[in-house]
This record gives structure tokens, sequence and C-alpha cells, in this order.
């Protein structure tokens, strides 16, 4: 009489993990897009939530806010318009990081980078309106995120 084994050999252990490590290799490549693609759509909403919460604050309070990035980081930070601002008022200041991990850039008609190491990308204004085009960059890829008009943006 032959005996029954209760276990499995190493050899057919072996086996089923090269064929999912196979799966891996095939399956990794088509995901990473994919998430990579979720990020940066993450980080275009933040964005875009955070224009129309300073477009909305700006006509609301009266006065001009502005939305910057510090260069070579996601961090960003809305804030009141430095023409807007007074010595002896409280500053309102909200900072933040935008999602995911890639190369992200503002790229923009002003890009001068204030003492602090932060870069105005665009001004709000209480009329309802933008100082400055935006264009959000990805990596290699670019995603309009409209801040201004159209009226702005035409010129």
């Amino acid at each position: 009489m032959i005996a029954r084994r209760n276990a499995h050999t190493l050899l057919e252990l072996m086996a089923v993990i090269a064929i999912l490590v196979v799966v891996a290799a095939i399956g990794l490549p088509l995901v990473k897009p994919m998430l990579y693609q979720r990020n940066e759509q993450a980080a275009v909403d933040v964005v875009r939530a955070r224009f129309s919460q300073l477009k909305s604050k700006a006509v609301n309070d009266g006065r001009a806010y502005c939305f910057q990035y510090q260069s070579n980081t996601r961090s960003f930070r809305c804030i009141v318009d430095a023409d807007e601002a007074f010595e002896d008022e409280d500053h309102w200041e909200e900072k933040g990081d935008l999602p995911g991990d890639g190369d992200v850039k503002f790229d923009n008609k002003n890009d001068g980078e204030s003492k602090d190491g932060w870069v105005t990308v665009a001004s709000f204004l209480p009329d309802n309106t933008a100082k400055q085009y935006i264009l959000l960059k990805f990596g290699h890829d670019e995603i309009p995120v409209h801040g201004a008009t159209k009226s702005e943006r035409n010129k």
C-alpha cells in the first residue's frame, strides 16, 4: 500500500512561486501607470479646489489671495496677496502638499521666487478674475488648470 502524503514538495512550492513572480512581472507595468494617473488627477483636483476656494474668498472678502508653491517640492500655500496684506493684521494662510510622489511643476508667466522660497502661481482678485494663466506639469505630461478668466488667458 502506498502512503498518502499530507504536504507539498519543495519543488511544487518553488514552481508556484515562480509562476507568481512571472505574473507579477507582467502585471506591474500595466498597473503602475494607472496608479500614477490617479495621483496626477488627485493633485489636479486639489489645485482646482484651492483655486475655487481662493476665487470665492477673494470675492467674499473683497481682497486678493495668492496660490503659491515651493520650488522642487509638492508643497503649496494659499495666502493673502502681498499687495493686500497689512502689517498689523493676522495673515490668513493654508498650507498643504499635493498627493503622489512624481515631479510636479507649475509653468507660469511670472516665475519669480520670493525671498522665502515660495513662487506665486496665481492671484485671485475680488472682481472674480485672476492675474495669471496656470499650467500644471506632472513629469512629461502637461495638465491645464485654469486660474484665469477667458479674457485673462487670451492676453
